[in-house]
């Protein structure tokens, strides 16, 4: 059963769900992202790949600024279609432009509904070290990730996962399930599960200041936020009054008495430069400067000697 089909998505990854939905057959109609999410280096708009999408195929496309108006309402409704289709839009959905289309809307989410609910599931999970994740496609409400479930698939993880990676692969997955999902759903023979409301967990929205490095925290904790926040806000610490980004990181078996935030020495055997973290070590791998470009400990150690012995805020 092919529809014709609204999409909603902004940042590249949404671009796997709606690829699938055209390449399954699916007639999209018309395409919303947010404005402003893709710049250059000189800070002008640069057009980002769901753009590109719509430009290709000769979509409309729509970039409003608010979803609250009722220009905008009419401008969306003007668009047709069936049935709408989100893919990390990044915006919450008004009611009234949910109410437009016969079959309603579905959304693709990285989580295991309810668990995670909100804006930052994927870095959440990594956070809390969970070694199982999914995604879950669910029809839209006004609330937050609170609609009755349509389908839903687990991913194991993998102990190097990112932020970054782990979210591609969750909308990799939602790209497999979306149109056997809303095939099955507008033929009647899909009946959506409603959430079991007591066992949601909620995520926040995330902030700049979220990547300072807390160096009384555990190492493995810490090495948990750094791989969480690729690629934003990214983790970071300050020495000598400037920002110095942490890019790879490992816990180091150590017993012993040290100042968190210590920096110990240059460990030749690992590579890396060695820190006091919680009641053990941390090992470096890989840093940036502020103002610079990324280096490995080992090049950072011989351009700047006088790290060793620093202490760094926590």
């Amino acid at each position: 059963m092919h529809m014709k089909v609204i999409f909603f998505g902004t940042p590249a990854v949404a671009t796997h769900v709606l690829r699938a939905l055209a390449e399954g057959g699916h007639d999209i109609v018309g395409i919303i992202t947010q404005s402003g999410k893709n710049t250059n280096i000189t800070g002008k708009n640069k057009e980002s790949q769901i753009q590109a999408f719509a430009t290709q195929n000769h979509i409309p496309c729509l970039q409003p600024a608010s979803l609250s108006s009722t220009e905008t309402r009419q401008s969306i409704q003007d668009l047709g279609g069936e049935i709408a289709v989100v893919a990390a839009y990044g915006k919450i959905i008004p009611k009234a432009i949910l109410e437009i289309w016969e079959k309603g809307c579905v959304c693709v989410h990285p989580s295991l509904l309810p668990k995670n609910r909100g804006a930052s599931p994927v870095q959440e999970t990594i956070l809390k070290g969970e070694t199982m994740t999914g995604t879950t496609i669910f029809l839209t409400d006004e609330r937050m990730d609170a609609g009755p479930v349509l389908s839903q698939n687990q991913l194991l993880m993998s102990e190097n996962d990112t932020g970054e990676s782990l979210l591609e692969k969750l909308f990799l997955l939602g790209s497999q399930m979306i149109c056997p999902t809303v095939e099955s759903y507008a033929n009647g023979s899909l009946i959506p599960v409603p959430q079991v409301h007591s066992e949601a967990t909620f995520t926040r929205l995330l902030k700049k200041t979220d990547g300072e490095i807390n160096w009384k925290e555990e190492p493995e904790a810490i090495c948990r936020r750094v791989r969480a926040y690729v690629p934003w806000p990214g983790t970071f610490t300050f020495w000598n009054g400037k920002r110095l980004s942490v890019i790879g990181s490992t816990p180091i078996n150590y017993h012993g008495d040290s100042i968190p935030g210590k920096v110990i020495n240059f460990d030749d055997k690992t590579k890396t430069l060695v820190i006091a973290a919680g009641k053990s070590k941390l090992g470096i791998s890989h840093l940036q400067m502020e103002g610079k470009r990324p280096i490995t400990a080992a090049e950072f150690f011989r351009g700047y000697p006088s790290f060793l012995d620093a202490t760094l805020p926590s």
